[in-house]
């Protein structure tokens, strides 16, 4: 090929991967069982799934004598650390208003060649923090495949705590018509408080492995990188927010007009309801950062 014309492709398909949105060139899709031998702590044994109803209220895992004491974060990519994810932060976040869903809800992370890697799909990615396993959709939009972790607050240590600055209180949101796609939230009127962090993890090459209930290591694997869902390039959707503890979350499904109306509900739920108060997850690791040195 002459090495203009390569280099006119090359300049289109970046491009097009920046955006976020632009289809890709079709690539031969990597699985996910390699990975599995390769994962830093074992995957719990396989269980039978139980069904899961929206905001069912689980009981809450009596904490140990300091269960803050082993508190960890780690990389949520292979080969990346903690302080160079700024380097591939491909979409920043961005504060939606209240009961809209615009803005952009958590972080985006992306490359096209990193160190021995010349492509990041298939890449393994690993929980941030300890937690349990809350949440399991496969292929549904926007967030394709995904799974939703919670870490209760109990766990985690008060100084690094107060850094953060949870909200203490949840409200729900006034209606808004222009998401005419929620009706169930039309009628809102509670108040929640906050007990736990969750974290999504989104647009996985595969369904996880594990299930609603399985307990998670910081460090250990629970997918592959990959381009399900809304996106538009291989990259990993990371999403943040505070909640009540205990909530189980049902599929999430929406922007696709096969999406049951249940997993369009749990969708808006778990965006715009006020349930959930968003946190940034540069900001949650900036205070890490913090936190860490002071130690």
């Amino acid at each position: 090929m002459p090495m203009k014309k390569f280099s006119f492709l090359l300049f289109v398909s970046l491009l097009l991967g920046s955006s976020g949105c632009a289809p890709v060139a079709t690539m031969q899709t990597p699985t996910l069982a390699p990975l599995l031998t390769a994962t830093r702590t074992p995957f719990p044994p396989a269980r039978t799934p139980t069904p899961t109803s929206t905001f069912t209220q689980v009981p809450t895992v009596t904490p140990t004598l300091d269960p803050a004491a082993h508190f960890e974060v780690s990389s949520p990519l292979a080969d990346i650390l903690l302080e160079e994810l700024s380097t591939i932060l491909s979409g920043s976040f961005i504060q939606p208003a209240p009961g809209l869903d615009d803005g952009h809800h958590g972080s985006d992370f992306a490359y096209y060649r990193h160190g021995k890697h010349d492509t990041m799909l298939g890449l393994p990615v690993y929980s941030l923090l300890n937690g349990i396993v809350v949440g399991v959709t496969s292929d549904k939009k926007p967030y394709g495949n995904l799974v939703i972790i919670e870490t209760s607050l109990q766990t985690i240590p008060k100084d690094f705590l107060s850094l953060l600055a949870p909200p203490t209180e949840l409200n729900a949101y006034p209606y808004n018509p222009r998401m005419q796609y929620c009706p169930g939230l039309k009628e809102q009127n509670w108040t929640g408080t906050v007990g736990s962090l969750y974290i999504l993890y989104g647009h996985l090459i595969e369904p996880t492995p594990l299930d609603v209930g399985d307990e998670v290591a910081s460090g250990q694997l629970v997918g592959g990188v990959g381009n399900t869902g809304l996106s538009g390039n291989p990259h990993l959707h990371l999403e943040m927010r505070w909640g009540s503890s205990g909530t189980k979350f049902a599929s999430m499904g929406y922007y696709d007009t096969a999406a049951a109306q249940e997993e369009m509900l749990e969708y808006c739920n778990w965006r715009i309801s006020g349930r959930f108060v968003l946190q940034d997850p540069m900001a949650f690791l900036a205070s890490w950062a913090i936190y860490s040195q002071s130690q």
